[in-house]
C-alpha cells in the first residue's frame, strides 16, 4: 500500500515512470513509437508556422514580392494541411493501440492474481490493496493511459523548449544602433531581451506555482472521496443490480435504507465538487491574468525594439510568438510532471501488486503416474495457522491414508476440517511438519503435476457465465461424449434436456439472454461433474449435498461409489448419515483428529465426540 504521508523524490517517480512507459512497450511498440512521433510533430509545427507567418508579414512590409509572398502563402497553407492530416492519422492510429492499454492493465492484475501464491489472494491486506488500486484508477487517473498521456505532454515539451530558443536566437545578435540615449540603448539591446526571457521563465514559475496548488486541491480533496465511492460502488454495482437481492429489497422495504445512504453520497461528492471549483477557478483566473499580462509585455517590448530599428516586425511577430511558446513549453513540462508525479504515485498500489513474490516452493520432481491409483498421504506432526495470525488451526497433526479408501471428515465448525484439505491441496504450506506423498515431501513435487492429483468441490465453488459444458469441461475446449457421461452420472441429464441448447447453454444470463438460471441443487450437480470429468486419483467434496433437497441427497449417496470408482473420495460433511457409507472417518476437534474408524465403531463409544455428534443430528429425523 502507499505510505500517504510519505513524500516521493524526484528519482523514485522517474522509476515509477520508467515501470509505466515499459509496461506500454511491452504492449504495444507501435503505441509508443507513435506518441513519440505525435509529440515532436506537435512541438515543432507551431514554429514552421510562425517560421512562415514572419516571412510574409516581412514580404508585406518590406520586399513586396508577389512570386515570395505566393511561395509563403502556398507553403503556410501546405504545411497546415500536410501536417494537419499527419496529426490527424498518428492521431487515428493511437486511439486505435491506446485501446488495450485499459484491459492491458486489468490482464496484468488478473495474470498476477491467478499466478500468485493462494494465501496472499486470502490476506486483507491484498484485499484491499486491490480495491485501492481500482479505486485510484477511477478517482486520480492512476493508470497507464493517463500516465503515459503526461509523459507524452512532456517529452513535447522538451522537444518545443529548445526549438523556441532557436527561433527567437535573432534578439540576441543584433546589436544597438549609435546614438541612443542610455535607457533606449538597453531597450534596443540584447540584455532587455534577456529580461523578456527571464520575466516570461519567471511567469512560467508563478503558473507552475498555481498549477501545482490546482493539482494539490484535486488530489487532496478527491482523496476524500474514495470513501463515498466505495459506497456509491457497492450499492449501483454491486447490490442493487442483482435481482437476486430484489426480493429483500422489497420485503423489508430496503429502498429507504439505499436512498439515505445514497444522499449521504451524493452530499459528499458535491460538497467535493463545489471546493474544487471554488479554488480550481481563482487559481485558473490567476493564471488568465499571468498570461494576458506576459503576451501585453512581450509585444511591447519587441515592438519599442521594431522602432529603434533593431528588429523587423517579421521578427516582431517570430520572437514575440515563439517567447510565448517557450512560455507555454516550460509551464507545460512543469505541470506535466507535476500531474505525472501525482498519477505515477498513485499507480503505486499497482506496482506494488504486480511485484509481490511467490515464496512458496515449487519443485521439479514428476508425480508418480500409477494405474492402480495407489497413491498414499501422510500428514507427520503438522501445525498450521493462517498468515498474520497467532492461533494454530492444526497442531501437530498426524495420519496416514491411502487412495482407494472413502474417507470423510467431520467435526465442529473451526476444528481445522476445511484447512486440513487446504493443506492437502497445498493452497498453502503447514507452518510445521510435512506432508508426504509415497514418502516424498510434496514440496518437492512439479506443483502443476501434484496440483493435478485433485478434483476438488469446495462449499463456496463458483460457475462460470458460459456455457455448461466449458463449466463442466473446466475449459474452451472438451470431450462432448465425456461432458454428458458426467451428466447423467450426477443425474443432471433431465435439467440440460430442458435447456434450449443442451449443453451449450450459458449458465446464468450475465453474458447471454439465452442463458439458463440454474438452482442451487443444479450447480451443486455441475460443480460435481465438474470433479468427475477431471479423472484425479483425489476427489475432494466440501458439503457435496448441502443444497441438494433429501432425495437428491439420497440419490447421490446411492450412486456415489460408481461416480468416484477406485478413486479417494475425501467428504468434508455436516450431514454425519453422509458418513456411513464410507470407510474411514476422521473426527476433527480444536485442530487435532481426536477420532478415527468407521461409523459403527465411532458411534459405539458413547463418551466421545462423535457419537454426540450422531445424537445431535440423530433426533431430528426419529
Amino acid at each position: 500500500m502507499r505510505d500517504e504521508n510519505k513524500k516521493h523524490t524526484l528519482a523514485e517517480d522517474v522509476r515509477l515512470l520508467r515501470k509505466a512507459v515499459g509496461l506500454v512497450w511491452q504492449t504495444d511498440k507501435r503505441f509508443v513509437i507513435c506518441s513519440v512521433w505525435n509529440a515532436c510533430i506537435s512541438a515543432l509545427y507551431p514554429y514552421l508556422e510562425i517560421y512562415l507567418a514572419a516571412c510574409i508579414v516581412d514580404e508585406l512590409a518590406v520586399g513586396r514580392n508577389m512570386e515570395k509572398m505566393v511561395f509563403y502563402v502556398t507553403a503556410l497553407a501546405g504545411a497546415k494541411f500536410f501536417f494537419g492530416a499527419l496529426q490527424d492519422k498518428i492521431g487515428g492510429m493511437k486511439r486505435t493501440w491506446e485501446a488495450p492499454l485499459y484491459y492491458m492493465q486489468e490482464m496484468l492484475l488478473g495474470e498476477k492474481i491467478l499466478t500468485m501464491d493462494y494465501e496472499n489472494i486470502e490476506k486483507s491486506q491484498i484485499q484491499e490493496q486491490r480495491k485501492r488500486i481500482r479505486e485510484y484508477q477511477e478517482t486520480f487517473g492512476g493508470d497507464l493511459k493517463t500516465v503515459f498521456g503526461h509523459f507524452e505532454e512532456i517529452l513535447c515539451a522538451m522537444v518545443k523548449i529548445p526549438a523556441a530558443l532557436l527561433m527567437i536566437g535573432e534578439m540576441f545578435l543584433v546589436l544597438p544602433p549609435e546614438g541612443l540615449g542610455r535607457f533606449s540603448r538597453f531597450l534596443a539591446s540584447p540584455a532587455s531581451s534577456v529580461c523578456i526571457i527571464g520575466y516570461a521563465l519567471f511567469t512560467s514559475w508563478q503558473m507552475l506555482r498555481i498549477s501545482e496548488k490546482n493539482v494539490a486541491v484535486q488530489f487532496s480533496e478527491s482523496e476524500q472521496e474514495i470513501g463515498a465511492g466505495r459506497v456509491l460502488d457497492y450499492y449501483t454495482q454491486t447490490y442493487i443490480p442483482d435481482y437476486k437481492t430484489g426480493k429483500d429489497i422489497r420485503l423489508f422495504c430496503q429502498n429507504r435504507l439505499i436512498e439515505q445512504e445514497m444522499d449521504k453520497v451524493r452530499a459528499i461528492h458535491n460538497g467535493i465538487n463545489a471546493r474544487i471549483m471554488k479554488k480550481v477557478g481563482k487559481y485558473n483566473g490567476a493564471r488568465a491574468a499571468l498570461e494576458g499580462l506576459l503576451t501585453g509585455i512581450i509585444y511591447l517590448l519587441l515592438g519599442i525594439k521594431a522602432m529603434l530599428g533593431v528588429m523587423s516586425v517579421a521578427g516582431v511577430v517570430q520572437c514575440a510568438q515563439s517567447v510565448q511558446e517557450l512560455s507555454y513549453a516550460v509551464n507545460g513540462l512543469m505541470s506535466g510532471i507535476g500531474f505525472a508525479r501525482k498519477r505515477l504515485q498513485s499507480m503505486e498500489p499497482l506496482f506494488a501488486f504486480l511485484e509481490i513474490e511467490s515464496v512458496k516452493y515449487r519443485g521439479c520432481l514428476p508425480v508418480e503416474k500409477r494405474r492402480d491409483n495407489r497413491y498414499e498421504v501422510e500428514f507427520r506432526d503438522v501445525t498450521f495457522r493462517y498468515p498474520d495470525t497467532s492461533v494454530n488451526v492444526l497442531e501437530h497433526l498426524s495420519c496416514k491414508f491411502v487412495i482407494s479408501n472413502k474417507m470423510a471428515v467431520v467435526g465442529r465448525n473451526g476444528s481445522g476440517k476445511t484447512t486440513f484439505i487446504k493443506l492437502l491441496c497445498r493452497l498453502y504450506d503447514p507452518v510445521e511438519g510435512e506432508i508426504l506423498l509415497n514418502g516424498i515431501d510434496i514440496r518437492k513435487y512439479d506443483y502443476k503435476e501434484y496440483l493435478g492429483l485433485f478434483s476438488v468441490v469446495f462449499q463456496d465453488f463458483k460457475l462460470f457465465g458460459f456455457e455448461l459444458a466449458q463449466n463442466i469441461a473446466a475449459g474452451a475446449a472438451f470431450d462432448e461424449k465425456r461432458v454428458m457421461d458426467c451428466v447423467e452420472r450426477v443425474g443432471l441429464a433431465g435439467c440440460v434436456a430442458g435447456m434450449k441448447k443442451g449443453i451449450y447453454t450459458p449458465v446464468t444470463k450475465d453474458f447471454s439472454g439465452e442463458g439458463a438460471e440454474v438452482s442451487g441443487g443444479e450447480a451443486q450437480k455441475i460443480a460435481l461433474a465438474r470433479a468427475l470429468y477431471k479423472n484425479a486419483p483425489f476427489v475432494i467434496l466440501d458439503e457435496p449435498t448441502a443444497a441438494l433437497d433429501p432425495l437428491s441427497e439420497a440419490e447421490v449417496y446411492a450412486n456415489f461409489d460408481c461416480l468416484v470408482g477406485n478413486k479417494t473420495a475425501v467428504y468434508i460433511s455436516h450431514r454425519l448419515s453422509s458418513c456411513r457409507f464410507c470407510d474411514e472417518i476422521l473426527v476433527f476437534e480444536n485442530g487435532k483428529i481426536v477420532q478415527r474408524g468407521n461409523h459403527e465403531t465411532l458411534v459405539a463409544n458413547k463418551e466421545e465426540l462423535y457419537y454426540r455428534l450422531w445424537q445431535a443430528q440423530a433426533k431430528y429425523y426419529q
